[in-house]
């Protein structure tokens, strides 16, 4: 699988997956689907329901982070600083503390004033306001799958059962069920940027609660996410 999560709150996790902007949307939604139905306490920061991507910091001078400046000049002392700086740029914290951006005004209308770091890139887009017009945004999908979580216990408690993970056809595909009290719910992701065939169609009635896409394929397309009700 060419997808992954580590416990880091440092890079936002679109940009650590894959920074292609073109695919950003559905990539955004696909981590949305995977941290609502997996097990564990969800944790969504700040403009991580917009799909939010990292800062193209040019330098270690726009980098406030006091653990990252350290790094920085610890790493030039080891390696040309142009590669330090490339590490850096991959894993600071200051990606995440970005100012919001809630509107496309001057500076996300976050502040008149000067921010403390730069905007995240795109936030012109992709911010509250607009997202929040389009019920085919980042954040609308996070809304109805917050839903759906708390309206099922299952997706909650319930026990988590993979499939597919000796298949080597589906070596791209994340496929589980998420059990409890008799209700069943099937989740399944591709978890890489090209199309792969779907696995085999389920056994019996089913009922598709969300998806990161709006029409309907024989083939997972890049980061698509659906969740059934098995009835």
């Amino acid at each position: 699988m060419s997808l992954f999560f580590e416990n880091h709150d440092n890079p936002r996790m679109v940009s650590k997956v894959n920074p292609d902007p073109a695919v950003r949307a559905p990539l955004a939604k696909l981590l949305a689907t995977l941290q609502l139905t997996l097990k564990g306490t969800p944790f969504i920061y700040q403009g991580q329901e917009l799909g939010l991507v990292n800062v193209d910091f040019a330098s270690i001078d726009e980098i406030n982070d006091v653990e990252s400046r350290n790094l920085y000049q610890e790493l030039c002392g080891k390696m040309p600083s142009e590669e330090a700086w490339k590490r850096i740029l991959a894993g600071t914290r200051d990606h995440a503390r970005a100012p919001m951006p809630w509107n496309a005004g001057p500076n996300g209308g976050f502040t008149a004033g000067t921010p403390w770091l730069r905007m995240a890139d795109g936030w012109q887009t992709c911010n509250a306001a607009d997202e929040m017009r389009d019920p085919d945004s980042v954040f609308h999908y996070y809304k109805k799958l917050i839903a759906l979580r708390r309206e099922n216990p299952a997706l909650v408690y319930g026990a988590f059962r993979p499939v597919f993970l000796k298949t080597k056809r589906h070596a791209d595909v994340f496929c589980y069920f998420r059990v409890l009290d008799g209700r069943k719910f099937y989740v399944e992701c591709n978890l890489t940027a090209h199309q792969t065939p779907r696995p085999a169609p389920l056994s019996g009635a089913q009922a598709k609660r969300i998806g990161n896409y709006a029409e309907e394929a024989p083939v997972l397309r890049p980061y698509e996410a659906n969740v059934y009700e098995v009835l």
